[in-house]
């Protein structure tokens, strides 16, 4: 009977969904709520429980899990004079270092102007640079994927410059193409 019910609401577009739940309501009868009633408690329960223990083994205040420590004045300034130069804000990076009256040694400056002058010399188009720095870094880590793939990248990139080239672009590309890609072919 409950399967007719269901069927004669489903197929009644215009019903109004009070008379569609009072009709459900008799079909099913009054166990079938108190059932639904009494799970619906006891997840109610459960999740008021969790939500309790949640509160009570984490604590909200970020400020408590600080260590009570004395912040290191010096590490912060060269932790900001990092960040300043990987920005590519020498001049400001410089500035900071000599406010602060610390120092920071040229070796610690070096990749970033380094990659700063890398990424310029990409803009304009010149891929020599980033490919002679994939080189040096292969020699200090050798078997590094990542530096096979940027390699490669950076060949790619390079073959797609000169197959633009309107003078002579896709003879120099083919001849690219050989002397750089054979060391690519065993790999993914």
């Amino acid at each position: 009977e409950c399967l007719k019910t269901r069927e004669r609401l489903a197929s009644e577009a215009g019903l109004e969904p009070s008379v569609a739940m009072q009709e459900l309501y008799e079909c099913f009868g009054e166990d079938f709520q108190n059932s639904i009633t009494a799970q619906q408690k006891e997840l109610q329960g459960a999740l008021s429980k969790f939500g309790k223990a949640v509160e009570k083994h984490f604590i909200p205040d970020i400020s408590k899990a600080m260590r009570d420590k004395e912040l290191d004045r010096e590490v912060l300034d060269q932790v900001v004079a990092q960040h300043i130069y990987r920005e590519g804000n020498f001049e400001l990076g410089d500035t900071f270092v000599r406010e602060a009256n610390f120092h920071i040694p040229g070796h610690e400056k070096e990749p970033y102007t380094m990659m700063h002058s890398i990424l310029e010399q990409i803009a304009k188009r010149n891929l020599g640079p980033a490919t002679e720095w994939v080189h040096a870094q292969r020699a200090l880590q050798p078997g590094d994927q990542s530096l096979d793939e940027l390699e490669f990248k950076l060949h790619r990139l390079r073959f797609i410059q000169l197959v633009e080239e309107k003078d002579s672009g896709r003879k120099s590309a083919l001849k690219y193409a050989r002397e750089h890609f054979g060391s690519f072919s065993g790999t993914q």
